[in-house]
């Protein structure tokens, strides 16, 4: 099914197993779509800081360029945040239970590049 997605948003993390299992992601991906580029974009997850998280990704991209010949966008990354661990302990969200917290900001600030970006695509 995720090979018919107009939009493929993929999750990692700056663990090394995250990044091996999104690179066996986006290989397979490919395969399926047989020569047709996918939009993917990765959002990195409970990254330590932007620069570990761009690490991260920058770590995918430049493996998957140089053995796939296919360089994922980056999406965006959202930061670790003790208030993510609170809202899932209260069985809460997180925008509602905090928000102002730093996890919170960046999954909105992904949010609204990809409204503004596929909101273009559909009205135009």
């Amino acid at each position: 099914m995720v090979e018919t997605a107009d939009i493929l948003l993929l999750m990692i993390t700056e663990d090394p197993t995250s990044l091996t299992d999104a690179y066996a992601v986006l290989k397979c991906l490919l395969m399926a779509r047989k020569g047709a580029e996918p939009d993917v974009r990765v959002v990195v997850n409970m990254a330590g800081s932007p620069a570990a998280g761009l690490r991260a990704f920058e770590t995918l991209a430049n493996a998957t360029a140089g053995f796939l010949n296919f360089r994922p966008a980056l999406a965006g990354i959202i930061r670790r945040d003790d208030r993510v661990r609170d809202a899932i302990r209260r069985q809460s969200l997180l925008l509602a239970r905090a928000p102002q917290s730093i996890a919170g900001h960046d999954v909105e600030q992904i949010a609204l590049k990809l409204r503004d970006e596929v909101g273009a695509k559909c009205f135009t």
